[in-house]
Order: C-alpha cells, then sequence, then structure tokens
C-alpha cells in the first residue's frame, strides 16, 4: 500500500491526504524505528532528512478495545506531529492515522488490540510548513501524540499501549541511509582521512 503511494508520488500523481490501514494485532511492525509505550513519542530527527529522496511519514498506533462498543459504529485514531527547531517556532498538523467502522445501526464490540498504520506524503507536510514558518530550516525534533475519537470527536475510552513514527524515502528508511553513513565515517576514520 505505501509502496502504491510512493509510486504516485514519483509519477506527480500526489493528491491524496493519505493512505491508512488497520488490522487486529498488538505490536509495531519491525520496520518502524522510532517506537514508544504509550500515545506519545518525541523522536530526534537527523541531520538533513529532509534531503535525497524523503517522500513523508509513516505512523503507526496499537490501540486496546477491552470490550469497547463502537458508539455509532465509528472509531478513528488521529495523530497531531509538531516539528521543532531551535531557530524558528514551531509547525504542526494533525493526519488521520485510520479507522475502524461498521454499517449499520447495531453497537458492536471490539474485543482484540488493533494496529493502525497511516501514511502522509511529503506535499502535504510541506504545505503545512509553509504555512508555520520558514521551510528552509529544518525541524531536529518531532512532537507525536495519538488519540481515538468516536464518531461524535469525542475522545474514545480506548488506550493507544504503543505508537511509532519512520520518515519514509524512495530506498528505503532514514536509519538504513544512516548506517551507510555512519559506515562511511568509521572507514575514513580508519584510513585517516
Amino acid at each position: 500500500m505505501i509502496s502504491d503511494a510512493l509510486n504516485r508520488h514519483n509519477k506527480g500523481l500526489a493528491f491524496e491526504a493519505s493512505v491508512a490501514t488497520c488490522f487486529p494485532g498488538s505490536e509495531v511492525p519491525a520496520w518502524f524505528s522510532h517506537k514508544a509505550s504509550g500515545a506519545a513519542l518525541e523522536p530526534e530527527l537527523p541531520r538533513h532528512w529532509r534531503e535525497s529522496g524523503f517522500v513523508g511519514i509513516a505512523l503507526c498506533a496499537v490501540v486496546s478495545f477491552q470490550d469497547h462498543k463502537i458508539q455509532n459504529n465509528k472509531l478513528q485514531v488521529k495523530c497531531k506531529c509538531e516539528f521543532n527547531n531551535v531557530k524558528t517556532s514551531s509547525s504542526n498538523f494533525n493526519c488521520h492515522v485510520g479507522g475502524l467502522s461498521e454499517a449499520g445501526d447495531e453497537q458492536r464490540t471490539i474485543e482484540s488490540t488493533h494496529v493502525f498504520i497511516g501514511y502522509i506524503n511529503w506535499l502535504n507536510i510541506n504545505k503545512f510548513q509553509e504555512k508555520d514558518g520558514d521551510k528552509r530550516c529544518v525541524p531536529t525534533k518531532a512532537s507525536i501524540k495519538f488519540r481515538v475519537t468516536d464518531d461524535s470527536e469525542e475522545d474514545a475510552n480506548c488506550d493507544v499501549l504503543k505508537c511509532s513514527f519512520n520518515l519514509v524515502y524512495e530506498s528505503g528508511s532514514w536509519e538504513a541511509s544512516l548506517r551507510t553513513e555512519d559506515l562511511k565515517q568509521c572507514e575514513n576514520r580508519w584510513l585517516g582521512l
């Protein structure tokens, strides 16, 4: 699903706000690099993270419903992202990470824990940052908070057990490129360069 969004982005078709999915489960997928317990995390961002093929961010939340009854048959997992830089004011945006909905008016009980994964492309992130401040300054820290709401936009009585964040690049995650950069630096030190 994320690869389809990347293909559309590469072809200049980046009109969608996000890609979202959910499934029963209790673990954040292994490919997410920034993980935390609870509903919030504050990852440090690598220098120059917006360069060289950056296409968006992936967000993940593991939600425990504990026999939660869906009010009006709809639940949404939402996220508020704030990017900070020492030199500028912060920029922030809200995004939809995923949701559960049922057809009909009957109340349904959800018994299992679910994993919600959402993706927002760079063009949409950039729009928010251009409104909020100087886009030349690259944020060095992110503050990410997840919440679950019902159909009336009120907070649902559900717990976000774990959350995660990942920068998405055309050729893989930033951690892979960081490892390559670290190896080059170590190699240069060893060779005396």
